[in-house]
């Protein structure tokens, strides 16, 4: 029986696990077998939405028993500690696994670059986004029986580090939160509303890099009018629960700072060791096979190439389907193909009823752009049973104050 180990259960494991499973549905001497450590699916490009309360930490996770019921696709809950490529075995916190192939897809983790990180929030995991949430709702607890002005000041000032996607979407939702809440249920704060600062802060010179210079003018527009105050050619050097500290001296006193000024591959320790990449990836061939290894695959954030495609959830989705067809193929000894990125579209929200997003040539923005935003995320799920819970969750959040229970 051949054995197909995959590690990782974010969009590349599972998608390449779910591809898998169709091909081998009427051979049963593949065996195939999904490592993550936590027992769920989390779709990470919404986890801005539960960290300010317009979706619920349960709506953006999918058990990985319930999305593999019904299949021949083994889980196993475990933390891998090595990959004996010589030996062919998986070293879990459970057990060895062998495997005949690999797949490793075990994403990225936040990346500080070498800052000290104290108190500093980070948005990547759900219990990341639970954490922001009850944060920002304890902080505002404290202010409605605030009296000294600096505190207040302190405690209303929110500094997001990183002007990409993560960090603009984030800011505007967050602006929302803070003052829909201030608005409807902390009375107590109203007239301390005008102390409340968003400030988002980026080292490069221009916002949003990936998209058109349209959609980065559009988001500016959006920022501007959401009074979010945008610091670009700002770079942080220290930053704790005290705040953060910008080159050249400048202080910023804050009582919550979030970095989401990016990420960094996590691929497990390889014996014997393989080549990374100047960014710290896995380097692949064109087929997604391991340097040097022709068994192993690597895809998602963990897979570098000469020119690595971005980090991005669709890309990971993309090769998923191509790393599955080629162990189809290398189990039936035919070629196997190459792998080419070619993007097919990227949206950002704006907050309620704004987005922006390129597709071609063309750019949209507005209402029709957050709709079609929401429509393409929400059909990413797996089941229809957690498409109808974020259908009502989105629903219901369009009609009413976002729900600040501190739990």
């Amino acid at each position: 029986m051949k054995k197909i180990v995959i590690i990782g259960g974010g969009f590349g494991g599972v998608y390449t696990a779910r591809h898998l499973e169709k091909l081998f549905r009427v051979d049963p001497s593949v065996e195939i077998t999904l490592i993550n450590k936590t027992n769920y699916f989390l779709f990470t490009p919404l986890l801005h939405e539960v960290a300010t309360g317009s979706l619920s930490a349960r709506s953006v996770s999918e058990g990985l028993h319930q999305v593999f019921r019904n299949t021949d696709v083994n889980f196993l809950q475990a933390e891998v500690t090595q990959v004996d490529r010589e030996a062919k075995k998986v070293y879990t916190s459970v057990g060895i696994r062998e495997y005949d192939y690999l797949v490793v897809a075990t994403g990225a983790e936040t990346n500080f670059f070498g800052l000290e990180n104290n108190g500093v929030l980070k948005l990547k995991t759900l219990a990341d986004a639970k954490g922001i949430r009850d944060h920002v709702v304890d902080s505002l607890e404290k202010v409605a029986h605030e009296e000294d002005k600096k505190e207040i000041e302190k405690l209303m000032t929110f500094v997001v580090v990183g002007a990409g996607p993560t960090g603009i979407e984030f800011a505007t939702e967050l602006t929302e939160f803070v003052r829909d809440a201030i608005s409807g249920r902390y009375s107590m704060c109203k007239k301390k509303a005008e102390n409340v600062r968003v400030i988002l802060v980026h080292s490069g010179g221009s916002i949003l890099k990936q998209f058109s210079k349209y959609t980065q003018g559009y988001a500016s527009c959006i920022l501007k009018k959401k009074n979010i105050e945008l610091r670009l050619n700002t770079k942080v050097v220290e930053m704790g629960k005290e705040g953060v500290v910008f080159l050249g001296g400048e202080k910023m006193p804050a009582h919550t700072v979030v970095w989401t000024a990016g990420v960094r591959a996590v691929p497990p320790g390889f014996l014997p060791e393989v080549a990374i990449s100047k960014e710290g990836r896995v380097l692949v061939e064109d087929t997604l096979q391991l340097m040097g290894d022709e068994n192993v695959f690597v895809l998602g954030d963990t897979a570098g190439q000469e020119v690595s495609a971005p980090m991005l959830a669709q890309v990971a989705v993309a090769q998923a389907k191509v790393v599955a067809n080629n162990l189809y193929l290398k189990t039936q000894g035919k070629k196997l193909s190459i792998f080419t990125f070619k993007s097919r579209g990227m949206f950002i929200s704006l907050g309620r009823w704004r987005a922006a997003g390129d597709i071609g040539k063309f750019n949209i923005q507005g209402p029709f752009a957050w709709w079609m935003w929401r429509t393409i995320y929400l059909f990413k799920f797996i089941s229809w049973r957690k498409r109808v819970r974020i259908m009502f969750e989105w629903t219901y959040d369009m009609f009413s104050a976002r729900d600040v229970t501190e739990v």
